[in-house]
C-alpha cells in the first residue's frame, strides 16, 4: 500500500508540474517569435523606406517647402531653383553678353563650395536658394489671388507650354538619353516628370500674366501720365533719328599715321561744311565713300541710324544727340576737330529728329508661320540645298496666305481660335500687341499698323525680316498716346509693387525636412 501510494503521488506530481513547464516553454518560444517578427517588420520597413527613397515617389510627393499653406515637393522646388538660376544668368547676360558666365558660379562644381560673399560665408547655393524662395513666395501669392478672382492662364500661353513639352522626346534623343524621364531628371533632379514640369511652367506663366493684368487695372489722369513721362522717361524713351558717316584715320598697316588722321579730319570738316539738308548728306556720303564700299551708299538708308535714348551709348556723339537744344538739321564733326582725338577717325553726324512718342499707340493680334529649318548637311549639293530652302519658304508663304485669307473672310476671335487649331502644325506662335509703339517692331509691320487709313479688323500677311517666316496680323485699333502708355505702365508697376507688399505678409516659405534632398546645382545652367 505504501509503495503503491507513493507511486500514485509521484504520478500526480508529474501531471500537475507538466502544465507549468509547458507554459514556460511557450513563453520562451513566444518571446523568441516576437523578436523574430519585430526584426522582420523592421527590415521590411527599412527596405520600404530605401525603396521609397530610391524611387521618385518621395521626390514627387514629399514636401520640401511650404508657402502660405501650399506644399511644394522636392521636384517642384528643383524646378523653381533651376528657374531662379536661369533668371539670374539672363540678368547677367543682359549686362555682360557672352561674358555673363564669368560672373556666375562654375556649374561643374558644387554651388555649396563657391561663394558669393566669402567674408560673410554666403555660398552660391545659399544665394540662389534664397532667391528661389522669394520667387516662390511671390508666385504663390499671385496664383492664389488669380484663382480667387477667377483669372485664368491665357490659351496662347497654355498652348506654348504644351508645344514646348511636345519637343521633349526629340530633345532627349539629341541629348543622348533614351527617355524623357531621364532627360528631365538630369536637368531638374529625381522625381521630375512632364506633369510636374507642365504644372510649374503654368504657375510661372499665370503669375506673370496676372501681374501684368493687375498692374494695368490702375488708372491715371492724362496730366499725371504726361508729367511722369517728361520727368522720368523722356530721356531714355524718346526715339532719336540721325545720320552718320565715318572718315577713318587708320592707314593701310592699321596704324593711325599723322597724315592719315589729318586727311580724315580735313575731309570730315569739308563734308560737314557742304551739308545743307538731309538729302545733301545722303548724296555726300555716296560721293565721299571709298570705291570698295561706294555701292553700299547707293541705298539712302546706309547712313540712317536711330534708337531710344537709353540704347544710344556712343561716347563720341550720344551726348550731342541728347542735348535739349538739338534741332532737326544740326550737323557736327565729332570728336571736335579742335581738340585731341583718341578715336581712329572722325564722325559727321546729322540730326534728323526726336520722336517724343506723342502719337496713338496700336493694338493688334497676330499669328506667325515660320519657314521650316533646312540643314545644309542634309544635301549633297548647294543646288539641292537652295531648292529645299526655296520650297520651304514657298510652303510657309502658302500656308500663311491661306490662313490670312480665312481670317480676312471672318476676322473674329472665334475664327482665330479655330485657325490656330486647324493650322497648329504651321503656326508656331500667336499673341497680341497692346499699346505698342512704331519702333517696337519691324519697319514693314510698323508701316502697315501705323498707316492712318488702317481700319479696325483689317488683316494682312507680312514677311518677317531675313525671310524667317510670315506674320498674319489683325489691326485691333489705336489706343492712348505711346508716351502715356509708357507712363501708365511704369505708374501701374509702382502701384502694383505696393499692392504686392501689402498682400505678401501671409506668404512666407517654411523649409521642410526633405529640403535636404533638393538638387543644388542646375546641370545645364549658364
Amino acid at each position: 500500500m505504501g509503495a503503491s501510494r507513493d507511486k500514485k503521488m509521484r504520478r500526480l506530481a508529474a501531471d500537475t508540474a507538466a502544465p507549468a513547464a509547458s507554459k514556460k516553454t511557450e513563453e520562451k518560444t513566444s518571446g523568441y517569435m516576437k523578436k523574430v517578427i519585430a526584426i522582420v517588420v523592421a527590415v521590411a520597413i527599412v527596405a520600404a523606406l530605401v525603396l521609397v527613397f530610391n524611387s521618385s515617389l518621395l521626390y514627387r510627393h514629399g514636401a520640401a517647402v511650404s508657402v502660405g499653406g501650399t506644399d511644394y515637393s522636392v521636384a517642384e522646388f528643383n524646378y523653381f531653383y533651376n528657374s531662379a538660376y536661369n533668371a539670374l544668368y539672363q540678368q547677367y547676360y543682359t549686362l555682360y553678353g557672352n561674358n555673363a558666365s564669368r560672373y556666375m558660379p562654375d556649374t561643374t562644381k558644387s554651388l555649396s563650395t563657391q561663394y558669393v560673399d566669402e567674408e560673410n560665408g554666403t555660398t552660391w547655393a545659399d544665394y540662389i536658394e534664397s532667391m528661389t524662395l522669394m520667387r516662390m513666395n511671390n508666385m504663390t501669392m499671385l496664383c492664389k489671388n488669380a484663382e480667387a478672382e477667377g483669372f485664368e492662364l491665357s490659351e496662347s500661353s497654355a498652348k506654348r507650354i504644351d508645344e514646348s513639352l511636345e519637343t521633349l522626346p526629340e530633345a532627349a534623343r539629341s541629348f543622348g538619353v533614351r527617355t524623357v524621364k531621364a532627360y528631365l531628371e538630369y536637368i531638374y533632379g529625381k522625381g521630375m516628370n512632364v506633369d510636374i514640369l507642365r504644372k510649374c511652367s503654368r504657375m510661372e506663366a499665370l503669375a506673370t500674366e496676372y501681374s501684368a493684368y493687375r498692374a494695368d487695372l490702375y488708372e491715371f489722369s492724362d496730366e499725371e501720365m504726361d508729367t511722369y513721362y517728361d520727368e522720368n522717361l523722356a530721356e531714355d524713351n524718346d526715339y532719336i533719328t540721325y545720320r552718320r558717316f565715318f572718315f577713318s584715320g587708320s592707314s593701310s598697316d592699321g596704324t593711325n599715321a599723322k597724315g592719315t588722321m589729318l586727311d580724315a579730319k580735313e575731309k570730315a570738316v569739308e563734308f560737314q561744311s557742304r551739308v545743307t539738308d538731309e538729302q545733301s548728306f545722303i548724296d555726300l556720303a555716296y560721293e565721299y565713300a571709298e570705291d570698295d564700299v561706294k555701292s553700299t551708299y547707293e541705298d539712302p538708308g546706309a547712313t540712317l541710324s536711330g534708337g531710344y535714348g537709353a540704347s544710344l551709348t556712343s561716347s563720341y556723339y550720344t551726348d550731342w544727340l541728347k542735348e535739349a537744344e538739338r534741332k532737326p538739321g544740326d550737323c557736327v564733326v565729332l570728336p571736335d576737330p579742335e581738340e585731341e582725338n583718341t578715336l581712329d577717325g572722325y564722325y559727321v553726324i546729322y540730326y534728323v529728329d526726336r520722336d517724343s512718342n506723342d502719337y496713338p499707340s496700336v493694338n493688334y493680334t497676330y499669328m506667325y508661320v515660320p519657314v521650316a529649318t533646312v540643314s545644309r548637311d542634309s544635301f549633297d549639293s548647294d543646288e539641292a540645298y537652295y531648292k529645299a530652302v526655296t520650297d520651304a519658304t514657298a510652303g510657309a508663304a502658302s500656308a500663311a496666305n491661306e490662313i490670312g485669307d480665312s481670317w480676312k473672310a471672318d476676322n473674329s476671335d472665334e475664327n482665330l481660335a479655330a485657325l490656330r487649331t486647324q493650322y497648329a502644325s504651321s503656326i508656331s506662335d500667336t499673341g497680341n500687341g497692346k499699346r505698342d509703339g512704331k519702333y517696337d517692331m519691324s519697319a514693314k509691320i510698323s508701316e502697315w499698323l501705323f498707316d492712318e487709313s488702317r481700319q479696325v479688323g483689317e488683316v494682312t500677311v507680312i514677311d518677317s525680316d531675313y525671310g524667317s517666316g510670315y506674320y498674319i496680323i489683325r489691326f485691333d485699333g489705336t489706343d492712348i498716346l505711346r508716351s502715356r502708355a509708357l507712363a501708365k505702365s511704369e505708374l501701374g508697376s509702382e502701384a502694383f509693387a505696393q499692392w504686392q507688399e501689402e498682400n505678401s505678409a501671409g506668404y512666407k516659405s517654411t523649409l521642410k525636412g526633405l529640403i535636404k534632398l533638393t538638387k543644388k546645382i542646375p546641370a545645364m545652367g549658364g
